[in-house]
Parts: structure tokens; C-alpha cells; sequence
């Protein structure tokens, strides 16, 4: 999805489908119990929860390189780890901290030494009119791969 769209479009696609699947296999099991207030309550959770942090991240890898936006995002079960303990005083087993270490190993990893091949499309692919006149920096984001 993220190469087809570009910014914040694709989340405005991949959420309500990912709302009607969710809904599609877990909806026939409690749609007897829901009452009005709680499906208020549900679609705003599931409007705001998965649109804030996603609209965040994107709107960061915009301002980061994709070296520290990938350090960052592997970094993100840690974090919730972190919050997890401080705040609601979950204690992470042994096999759930070793699973979290090597989650943000395999991620930072991923990130310093991954990437995706670009096709070759030859002299062709010269730069489009459309882009000749953002600066050198936006260029480089359009021609880099994201890790």
C-alpha cells in the first residue's frame, strides 16, 4: 500500500479495511451484546487509537531519514514494554524480555544493513517533470528506498 499511495492516504484506505475484516470475523460473537454506547465508544477508539500513532509515525518519516526513523520504530517494543511496567505495573516475563530483545535487535538490524533493490529502469527513468522542481533533499527521499 505504501508504494502505491502516497502520505497519509494509504492509512485512510488499509484502516476501514482493516476495521471490516476485523469486524468480519470477530463481529458475529458479540453483536448480541453491543449496546449504543458502546459502539459509540468503539468507532471512536477506532477512528483515534490506530490514526493518531500512525499519523504521527508518518508525518516523522517524513522529517527522518529512513535510518532514524527505522532505529526508531525498532525501537517501539521496548518502549511499550517500558510504559507497560511504569505504568500499569506489567511485569514481562523471561521468555517475553528475551522476545523484545530480539525484536529490536532484529529490527535495528534490519535497518542499518537492509534495503530493497530498485529495478534498474535505465535511461528512461530519468527524473519527471513533476519532480524537477523540489529540492535536492525531497529528490533523495523519492529515490531512496525505505529500509
Amino acid at each position: 500500500m505504501g508504494d502505491a499511495v502516497e502520505g497519509l492516504q494509504g492509512l485512510a484506505v488499509s484502516l476501514p479495511v482493516a476495521g471490516v475484516v476485523a469486524v468480519g470475523i470477530a463481529g458475529p460473537g458479540f453483536a448480541t451484546r453491543l449496546t449504543p454506547q458502546l459502539v459509540i465508544l468503539g468507532l471512536g477508539l477506532a477512528l483515534l487509537l490506530p490514526l493518531v500513532p500512525f499519523s504521527l509515525e508518518m508525518l516523522a518519516l517524513r522529517r527522518l531519514d529512513t535510518a532514524a526513523f527505522g532505529t526508531l520504530m525498532s525501537l517501539e517494543p521496548a518502549i511499550a514494554a517500558l510504559v507497560g511496567l511504569v505504568l500499569l505495573h506489567q511485569v514481562p516475563g523471561l521468555p517475553a524480555a528475551v522476545g523484545v530483545v530480539l525484536v529490536v535487535a532484529a529490527g535495528a538490524g534490519a535497518t542499518r544493513t537492509g534495503g530493497r533493490a530498485v529495478a534498474d529502469l535505465g535511461p528512461a527513468a530519468e527524473t519527471p517533470d513533476s519532480l524537477s522542481g523540489l529540492p535536492s533533499r525531497a529528490l533523495e527521499r523519492v529515490a531512496t528506498p525505505l529500509g
